[in-house]
């Protein structure tokens, strides 16, 4: 742990998660304003990330109708993906990982849930087959 460390309070807006993070890092490692900047925009990611992904399974649809009537997987995953790498690039860029380790992964993210992967395959290759 870092010594006589003050914690900032976590910005507005984040989940407990977040916060939790935002004060494990704090907690572990100085934190520059310049790097806090960006530690606010991961957390805010990570806070979006758990919500799309929330929204996934309360919806319990993996695919949805096209504009062309075809099942198209659904966007929230393409947004996810997009997020999990900006957070990716963003805590590299802090350079976390030599500090704290790889990003943590939830054992429960939809997008690492095998069933949703293969129903991904399974979308991808009746519309690459224009089924």
């Amino acid at each position: 742990m870092y010594a006589n460390v003050e914690v900032p309070e976590a910005p507005e807006g984040i989940n407990d998660k977040s916060a939790e993070f935002w004060n494990h890092v704090h907690e572990v490692t100085p934190v520059s304003d310049h790097e806090r900047t960006i530690l606010v925009q991961i957390c805010k990611a990570l806070t979006r990330i758990d919500e799309m992904e929330a929204e996934l399974k309360a919806d319990g649809r993996y695919t949805i109708k096209g504009v062309q009537g075809s099942t198209v997987i659904h966007p929230l995953f393409t947004e996810i993906r997009m997020q999990q790498s900006m957070v990716n690039t963003l805590y590299r860029t802090l350079k976390l990982h030599d500090i704290i380790g790889e990003m943590p992964t939830g054992k429960d993210s939809s997008s690492d849930d095998p069933n949703v992967i293969d129903m991904i395959a399974r979308a991808q290759s009746r519309k690459a087959s224009g089924a």
